[in-house]
């Protein structure tokens, strides 16, 4: 089955949520505004599934790693977004590898992105992912029907 979530302002965080499956955080927000925090807690208390995401889009880079630990601490989120590089295979992998020693007994499971500006890059970030224990069976259906379909290696 898939589930639908949306990224929602405050203002129309009720409408959002009658129209989804669960709730997706940006957890730069937590730190700016306590009204976002506790439209989350809420949904929490009422037993919504709930993402937290580590804003990479909104910060142009993800959001700090102990913080980000911190919130999943605080939220206790069903699923939660590892810290990543944007389009930085390397980097995202080097965030992966220290999250697992330092952040092992979180509360929820895990997601790792993707990265990489070539198709190689994309397959071994996948694969390092997968062995890792990551999830992708909500996020990452392009890629797996990119990896699926291509047939060569660039």
């Amino acid at each position: 089955m898939i589930k639908i979530a949306h990224e929602s302002p405050k203002a129309c965080f009720d409408t959002v949520q009658s129209m989804t499956d669960y709730d997706y955080a940006l957890v730069h927000l937590f730190e700016e505004d306590p009204e976002y925090l506790e439209l989350f807690l809420d949904a929490k208390a009422e037993g919504r599934e709930i993402i937290l995401d580590n804003s990479i889009f909104e910060l142009e880079e993800a959001f700090d790693a102990d913080r980000f630990a911190y919130w999943v601490k605080e939220l206790q989120p069903d699923w939660y977004i590892v810290p990543d590089s944007l389009e930085n295979t390397k980097k995202t992998l080097s965030n992966m590898a220290e999250w697992n020693l330092k952040y092992k007994d979180l509360p929820g499971k895990k997601i790792g992105v993707v990265q990489g500006k070539t198709y190689s890059e994309i397959v071994g970030c996948y694969d390092y992912m997968a062995n890792v224990g990551c999830r992708y069976d909500r996020y990452l259906i392009g890629l797996l029907l990119l990896r699926r379909e291509s047939t060569s290696s660039e």
